[in-house]
């Protein structure tokens, strides 16, 4: 017998995808790769997962602890390297299971969209691009 078919893959996620093969961006605000650490809830159990990548709207966390498409969450951004953390609200925008052929480049996790950022930590997000796009230090 045949094995199960896999869920169709969320638009959202077919779209990154192709831009990512096509070297073009379909984002809106510039995303840099940077380390930090994502700690949030799903139901009652705490979760922490790996920041990929952050951008003035949002990030991408790398996680098997996967919230709903659409969910709103709080979320604690821990960049040890700064010693700072944020509180932010967060929407998941697409989430996806990875690519089991390749986790190293299409990890498990989820897209967010942030829907609320401190006004003293926006400042510091912007740095941390700005850094990252000018070949400074993270």
């Amino acid at each position: 017998s045949l094995p199960p078919a896999a869920a169709p893959e969320p638009e959202a996620v077919t779209a990154h995808r192709k831009a990512l093969s096509s070297g073009r961006s379909t984002r809106a605000f510039p995303r840099v790769s940077v380390p930090f650490e994502v700690r949030f809830k799903k139901g009652s159990d705490a979760a922490v997962g790996a920041g990929r990548n952050v951008s003035a709207g949002g990030f991408f966390v790398e996680t098997n602890k996967i919230l709903p498409e659409g969910e709103v969450f709080q979320a604690q951004l821990v960049f040890a390297k700064r010693d700072r953390k944020l509180s932010v609200i967060a929407e998941v925008m697409w989430a996806t299971a990875g690519d089991p052929e390749n986790l190293e480049r299409f990890p498990p996790g989820m897209g967010c969209k942030f829907l609320d950022v401190d006004d003293r930590d926006a400042p510091f997000i912007q740095s941390l691009i700005d850094a990252a796009l000018s070949g400074g230090a993270t």
